[in-house]
Order: structure tokens, then C-alpha cells, then sequence
């Protein structure tokens, strides 16, 4: 279900991007969208990076148990809707393996200046192995964390 809910942001999100190129010539196309509705393309070194960075920086807040400092990594949207008492009983409860994480993989991040989803491959103490794909917002301060899907479960002999 976390897959086709993905899969639902992300067409939302490329339902206004550009056609191929050889049917750009024609009025009956606008330019490429601008804001958050631009296409996602692979990230830049500098912008993967950024990105890593503050998921990094979650993570090792979540493994020393600082939701505090967790929190202020989230999105101001994402903290607008969840206080931080909720925030902290989200993780704990819903994602166990994030709250509990050892170690973490990256693999493709794709961004359109102001989104950007970055997967992730975690070990935790709970789960041999666990994707997610984390959902991003650039915003003045930084690229911060707006939410996060579970795409694929591996548990350790399945």
C-alpha cells in the first residue's frame, strides 16, 4: 500500500512535466512547471550530499535518543502538523527500525530544486534490513526531512 501511495506522489508531482523532446515544438505544450511540480532528475554532488547529511544527522539523533534534536531536522510543515511529544510516539511506534537504526546505505536521490526523495537501506536492532524512501523539502535553512515511506521489507531467512 506505501508503494502505491508513493507511486501516487510521484505522478501527482511529474503529472505537469514536460513531453518528450520531439513534441516540445508545439504550442499545444507549456514550458517546463516550475515550484514543486518540476520533474525529479538525479541529484547533483553537492545536493546528494546536503541531503545525506541531514538524513544522516536524524538518524544518529534518533539512535542517541534525541527526538529533540530529530525534530528540528523535520520539515516546517511536517513540525506543524506533529508536536514533538507526537513525533516521538510516531517513530517508536511506526517506525521502530528508523528509531533503532545501526547502520544506513544510500542509494538513488532524486530532487527538483525544492523536493527530493533519497532511498535508504537500513540495518537496525530490530530488522536485518529495511528501504525507505525519504521524502525531502529544501527549505531556507536546508534540505529537511518531510516524511518517510517503507518501499520494501527484508527480514533476516525470508
Amino acid at each position: 500500500m506505501a508503494v502505491g501511495a508513493l507511486l501516487l506522489v510521484i505522478a501527482h508531482l511529474n503529472e505537469n512535466s514536460p513531453p518528450p523532446d520531439e513534441e516540445r515544438g508545439s504550442s499545444h505544450f507549456p514550458e517546463p512547471p516550475s515550484g514543486p511540480f518540476r520533474p525529479f532528475h538525479p541529484s547533483a554532488d553537492a545536493v546528494r550530499t546536503e541531503i545525506i547529511k541531514t538524513v544522516d544527522q536524524q538518524l544518529a539523533a534518533f539512535r542517541a535518543n534525541d527526538y529533540a534534536k530529530a525534530y528540528g531536522l523535520a520539515s516546517a510543515t511536517f513540525r506543524r502538523t506533529f508536536p514533538l511529544p507526537s513525533f516521538e510516539q510516531l517513530v517508536k511506534s511506526r517506525y521502530p527500525a528508523i528509531a533503532q537504526s545501526k547502520s544506513a546505505i544510500f542509494g538513488g536521490v532524486f530532487e527538483n530544486g525544492s523536493a527530493a526523495i533519497a532511498n535508504v537501506k537500513l540495518t537496525s536492532a530490530v530488522r536485518s534490513e529495511a528501504h525507505y524512501q525519504y521524502l525531502m523539502t529544501h527549505e531556507e535553512s536546508g534540505w529537511k526531512v518531510s516524511g518517510v515511506v517503507e518501499f520494501r521489507r527484508h527480514h533476516g531467512g525470508d
